[in-house]
């Protein structure tokens, strides 16, 4: 069991919450894109796993220099600058218009939010 005094700690509480926070915004934009790209008809339906895929592929190379960068400057910063980054790709996606060119409207935002996890994710 976890001991309750951890709950005190305000880095303890606070990078649960900013975890909590951050997945709950990821895990919804991750089930929600590929039908609103199916439903508004910019993608044929066997094409969104293939809008998701910058997602997997920016992770997967970056998260040995993501690890590195954090290693270097810190927790503070990557917990930081982290959410900041994957709060702008979710203003990105929220105002991206769905009907356009994936490359222009799509992936910007779904390029930018890995790229935050990644620097998020480390720690």
């Amino acid at each position: 069991m976890m001991p309750l005094s951890l709950v005190r700690s305000r880095n303890f509480t606070g990078t649960n919450a900013l975890t909590l926070l951050l997945y709950f915004a990821l895990g919804g934009t991750l089930y929600f894109l590929p039908f609103g790209l199916i439903r508004i008809g910019a993608i044929p339906r066997r094409w969104p796993r293939a809008a998701l895929l910058p997602f997997a592929l920016i992770m997967g190379f970056g998260a040995s220099f993501a690890g590195t960068l954090s290693d270097r400057f810190g927790p503070r910063l990557s917990l930081t600058a982290g959410p900041i980054i994957a709060a702008c790709g979710l203003v990105l996606l929220a105002f991206a218009d769905l009907r356009g060119s994936y490359w222009v409207n799509v992936f910007p935002a779904s390029a930018c939010s890995p790229s935050a996890m990644t620097i998020t994710v480390p720690h």
